[in-house]
């Protein structure tokens, strides 16, 4: 009986208590019921939110336009698109359906508060097309609008097993093979027709194509070959016709010479002192093509009755009529002497029957500035600045560097306005020219470009040096050599934008006819002006304007003297 009433007792008081937390105590629901709160709100993760987007739209088919979501289901995570195929699909899911199944990624940019990530995600742009289609689509790929040369016409397409059968509407401007003839220069047009069999199933596919006519590269060509037929003598003289147009294309012909002392820049001839050569630089341009070569003419000297003639002729080419100033840079790669202001008052090359002489100071065998072998043939002698401005960089002062330097480059003289060196042995190959047939056939002379330096006389020199070397080695004008020739490099950078390269010729000119036709004749000097012009022919006191200079000339051959009187107008110095 106690028990039956403890039993009771328990059963009394725990039925009201369960009943009670069920009420008011929402601690013991099912916290998935829960609903959010202010004070409980809910939480989306960055990683949920991917997951989501990534069963949603991965290798998802589009088969029309689609609305992206902006949020997520909670509208708590914040979403952006961004497709990487604009043309089929924008990014607000506007679908352009492309010929072929085509897929697309898509960027997905989330953000969550101050969280911001991205998910990439691939979709599927369904397309409409068939096999035609795809083989059609190929076939515009292979066949192009303007054809300049024969084609492969396909006659089997793998990837949709499509057999191709070709037929052409004109077989004279392209054959059913492919076969292009062009011999015009007009475009003419044809068209190609195909036909496609895929399991027996036949579809027709045409394409207008044009045969071009003759390119401008084409068209200078046959300019070209009319103008080397034109010019198919060997020489030229004062009679010589220089064309600047043809008269089927009208091309620009733009003749350059070489040599300005003997064709000048309005294409006048100066007949030379001696039998020589000379180069021209021919550009050809039909509309906006273009393209150079180069033509290369013998040019007679003068005929003299004896020596006496040449003596005479020699001297009126020295007389320039009118000697010129100018004003020019020197250039360095030295700081601070990069651009180095110089000044040519003037002077006439007088010249100065006396060998140079030349100090020998060789390289060793063991030097490493030299490649160590000999010259097969010298056939260039290669012209350089040496692009040292600083007063230091003297014949002697280079002589020096090349000696301690270990900079890799190597050449044969070094000359200035008063001496001249030599590092390497005459037949030795050196490193000047960046380019193997320059450095491999040519003597390389380094002429001094160094503030302070007479560059005139340095000019003179030079001259004096190239004939000398030309007449060794039984080389012709043509046969002298920019760096720039070679490798590109601007150099001789003084004498090119100086514009001396000519001058520089015209003194190798005289020294080579005296040289080699005036052996054993002696001049001598004299200026009637020397407070102006001294008896070397440099003119050492510029007056500042135009003046008349004279001087005077004797000249001593096989006992006979004779003295000659010269006028010449020295031109206003340069301001």
């Amino acid at each position: 009986m106690k028990k039956r009433l403890l039993l009771f007792a328990l059963l009394f008081f725990t039925i009201p208590l369960y009943g009670c937390n069920k009420v008011i105590d929402p601690v013991d629901e099912d916290p998935l019921e829960e609903k959010p709160s202010e004070e409980n709100p809910e939480v989306v993760t960055m990683e949920a939110v991917k997951t989501w987007l990534i069963d949603q739209y991965d290798q998802y088919i589009i088969t029309s336009n689609i609305v992206f979501p902006t949020t997520d289901d909670s509208g708590i995570a914040k979403i952006e698109v961004i497709s990487f195929n604009r043309k089929h699909l924008t990014d607000q899911g506007e679908l352009t359906a492309p010929l072929f199944d085509l897929e697309v990624e898509i960027l997905f940019i989330i953000d969550i508060g101050e969280e911001t990530d991205d998910v990439m995600i691939s979709v599927i742009l369904q397309g409409y097309g068939d096999e035609f289609d795809e083989t059609m689509v190929w076939l515009d790929e292979q066949i192009p609008q303007n054809i300049l040369t024969n084609i492969t016409l396909p006659t089997l397409y793998s990837q949709t097993g499509a057999k191709l059968s070709w037929m052409s509407s004109d077989e004279g401007v392209i054959t059913s093979t492919g076969i292009v003839t062009r011999n015009t220069d007009l475009n003419k047009g044809a068209l190609l027709s195909c036909e496609i069999e895929i399991a027996g199933e036949v579809k027709l596919y045409t394409k207008y194509v044009y045969i071009l006519g003759r390119t401008d590269k084409e068209k200078i060509a046959i300019v070209k070959a009319w103008l080397d037929d034109q010019y198919t003598i060997s020489y030229i003289d004062e009679n010589t016709q220089f064309v600047t147009t043809d008269e089927v294309y009208h091309a620009r012909i733009i003749w350059t010479s070489q040599n300005e002392s003997i064709v000048n820049k309005n294409l006048e001839y100066i007949r030379p002192l001696y039998d020589t050569k000379i180069a021209f630089s021919v550009a050809i341009g039909i509309g906006a093509s273009s393209s150079s070569f180069h033509y290369i003419f013998n040019v007679f000297g003068k005929e003299h009755e004896n020596t006496w003639s040449k003596i005479e002729d020699f001297l009126n080419r020295i007389n320039t009529p009118q000697i010129k100033t100018q004003r020019f840079s020197l250039y360095g790669y030295e700081v601070g002497y990069e651009n180095v202001p110089s000044e040519n008052i003037g002077y006439l090359p007088f010249y100065d029957e006396q060998e140079m002489e030349i100090i020998q100071s060789i390289l060793p065998d063991s030097s490493p500035l030299k490649p160590n072998r000999m010259r097969s043939a010298t056939r260039y002698i290669v012209i350089h600045n040496t692009g040292m401005a600083h007063p230091t960089a003297t014949a002697k002062g280079l002589d020096e560097y090349i000696h301690s330097t270990d900079r890799v480059a190597s050449w044969h003289f070094s000359i200035d306005d008063k001496e001249t060196y030599q590092q390497l042995k005459l037949g030795e190959i050196g490193w000047h020219a960046g380019e193997s047939n320059g450095n491999n056939y040519g003597i390389g002379i380094e002429s001094c470009v160094y503030e302070g330096v007479d560059f005139n006389m340095v000019m003179r020199r030079l001259a004096k040096l190239v004939a000398h070397l030309l007449i060794r080695y039984h080389l012709d004008l043509t046969d002298i050599k920019q760096h720039y020739d070679f490798s590109g490099k601007d150099c001789p950078q003084v004498i090119r934008h100086a514009d001396r390269w000519s001058e520089l010729l015209y003194l190798i000119q005289l020294e080579y006819f005296a040289q080699t036709e005036l052996q054993g004749v002696e001049f001598t000097w004299k200026s009637l002006m020397p407070e102006i012009l001294d008896d070397e022919g440099k003119v050492i006191n510029h007056p500042g304007v135009e003046t008349a200079i004279n001087y005077q000339v004797e000249v001593n051959f096989a006992g006979e003297k004779r003295s000659f009187t010269y006028a010449s107008t020295l031109l206003a110095r340069v301001k």
